[in-house]
């Protein structure tokens, strides 16, 4: 006569979340450890998240306002050179995996 019982089940998923979350904080840690900050561009932390096997995306946008800083810091210096080119700000801000479209980057603006 037991209307309610308690099933003895286990939820895959929240294991398998913690696996991830800790991979992820291992591959941060690994990351602030080893890295300056105006060292860390897209190709790093590609490099990192195969190594450590995590997802590239979800690494890169942890690493989001780094990567904007870096950027705009490579298109100051960029623009410090007397010569320089449309192309050379886009390579510049490729390398920390943007465009000069969302960094709202043109080669007359003021970054």
């Amino acid at each position: 006569m037991f209307m309610f019982r308690k099933k003895d089940t286990t939820v895959s998923t929240t294991t398998g979340l913690q696996k991830e979350a800790k991979k992820f904080q291992s591959v941060v840690a690994e990351i602030n450890k080893n890295l300056k900050p105006e060292d860390i561009s897209d190709n790093v932390l590609s490099a990192y998240a195969e190594n450590f096997k995590v997802d590239k995306s979800v690494l890169s946008e942890a690493f989001t306002s780094y990567l904007k800083r870096n950027a705009l810091a490579a298109v100051r210096k960029v623009k410090s050179s007397p010569d320089y080119s449309v192309l050379d700000l886009e390579q510049a801000v490729e390398e920390f995996g943007y465009t000069t479209d969302e960094l709202k980057i043109t080669f007359f603006s003021e970054e």
